[in-house]
């Protein structure tokens, strides 16, 4: 599964959702209405260096950078959780426990993972 960030995540850098993607596409022809019929763009690990590089601002690498990092600590949960089933060995499986749980609350609490107050998903 790719891990992706959206364009209407914009703030994260500082900058609005339009020029995000007047910045990508060069392109600016619609006003910021509140329900848009155009299509998201979504960006991946690698766009999201690409972005930083686009919008050339501290801001944008420091965003970056942190969600790059978060990007990692959920592949490295993800990889434990897989792990987790084939080990026997109970302080192995301690271990890995403890890890997952280390790697749970930083993403959960170094404010990368920003919680809305409705919902907040979390696919592993």
């Amino acid at each position: 599964m790719e891990q992706l960030m959206l364009d209407n995540q914009a703030e994260l850098y500082g900058v609005k959702t339009k020029e995000v993607n007047q910045a990508v596409k060069n392109f600016d022809h619609l006003i910021r209405v509140k329900y848009s019929n155009a299509l998201p763009t979504a960006f991946t690990e690698k766009g999201l260096y690409m972005l930083a590089a686009i919008l050339k601002s501290p801001k944008a690498t420091e965003t970056t950078i942190a969600i790059v990092e978060t990007f990692a600590k959920i592949r490295e949960l993800s990889s434990l959780v897989n792990e987790l089933p084939d080990i026997h060995e109970k302080d192995e499986q301690k271990s890995l426990m403890q890890r997952g749980s280390e790697l749970f609350s930083e993403v959960m609490n170094d404010g990368a993972l920003e919680i809305a107050r409705d919902e907040t998903t979390v696919e592993l």
